[in-house]
């Protein structure tokens, strides 16, 4: 799938319509990335933490369920040196990822009184969906005698995230999430012959979110 394919798949996100008014927020996020494969030992190595940025599109279509359509860009890395292994490949990946995802907010949208007032408050919520990740991995090497391996390109991802939003004020909303993406192949990272193939790579991401509300 190429880039501008998922761009026009995340837009047309934004325009689904039910023939009824919905509360809409679009936002920003910034937070951080870490990625779990043959560069990682064990569940995060804190020295390849990175950056990550993004946006998002959220319309709520009841109380308690939403749809979101984001972007997000970071990047993720890992190096056996980190480790004191042998075989000696480090890697850098800039990652682009867009997905949708239905979102569940079991306490829902109660963000006004019956008699029009404002009340702040938050609600926890679980998203789910689907989504393409593009990579553009470097790999450097002081090993001998490696395998060649595959450039992925792109892969695609199952998003899982869980977050509280908070309604600050009438126009302006926070999220605090934290996700994992399952990626389905051994590649993410440009190591899997030289490492171990039966094991797919994974990424976590989270951070902090301003969206404003209408």
């Amino acid at each position: 799938m190429k880039p501008i394919l998922s761009i026009l798949f995340f837009l047309s996100v934004l325009t689904v319509t039910f023939g009824q008014k919905q509360d809409q927020e679009v936002g920003i996020t910034i937070g951080l990335i870490n990625y779990q494969g043959d560069l990682a030992q064990g569940t995060v190595n804190a020295q390849q933490t990175n950056v990550a940025f993004g946006a998002q599109y959220r319309t709520f279509l009841s109380s308690k369920f939403a749809l979101k359509g984001a972007l997000q860009l970071g990047k993720i890395s890992g190096s056996d040196l980190d480790y004191n292994l042998e075989r000696g490949i480090s890697m850098e990946n800039q990652l682009l990822e867009v997905v949708a995802q239905a979102e569940w907010h079991p306490l829902g949208l109660t963000s006004f009184e019956e008699s029009g007032t404002f009340v702040r408050n938050f609600t926890p919520y679980l998203g789910l969906g689907l989504g393409v990740v593009f990579t553009n991995e470097e790999i450097s090497t002081i090993g001998s005698n490696l395998k060649p391996e595959e450039d992925s390109g792109s892969l695609i991802i199952v998003p899982i995230d869980l977050g509280i939003r908070f309604a600050v004020t009438p126009s302006f909303s926070a999220t605090l999430k934290a996700g994992t993406r399952a990626t389905f192949s051994d590649l993410l990272d440009g190591v899997s012959e030289n490492g171990n193939a039966d094991a797919n790579d994974w990424y976590l991401i989270g951070g902090l979110g301003l969206q404003y509300t209408w």
